[in-house]
């Protein structure tokens, strides 16, 4: 069976929202939904570094833990461009393949 293979639409809208320079530099484009995602990168993450997920990300990305937990606990959205950050930390720390990633 041919696979076919989709654009990932929503990183180009995303690069384009955050060229705008949006009030306060946040970006409005945002999603919900993808904490499972998120929470198995952590834990790789985690497991690979030795250490806390959270604690490693706030360095890397420059915020506060508390907003990396809420992404964490889907209490807040995810701005697009921050979670697609995170997936490239994951790729990196945890050796994973472009297959993996894409």
């Amino acid at each position: 069976m041919d696979k076919i293979k989709f654009h990932n639409y929503l990183l180009d809208i995303a690069i384009a929202d955050k060229s705008r320079v949006a009030i306060g530099n946040r970006h409005y484009t945002h999603f919900f939904g993808a904490e499972d995602i998120i929470i198995k990168c952590c834990k790789e993450i985690g497991k690979e570094i030795k250490a806390s997920a959270p604690n490693f990300l706030k360095d890397k990305l420059n915020l506060p833990k508390s907003t990396i937990e809420c992404w964490i606990y889907g209490s807040n959205s995810f701005p697009i461009l921050r979670a697609y950050e995170i997936l490239k930390i994951w790729k990196k720390v945890c050796k994973k393949s472009k297959k993996e990633f894409d």
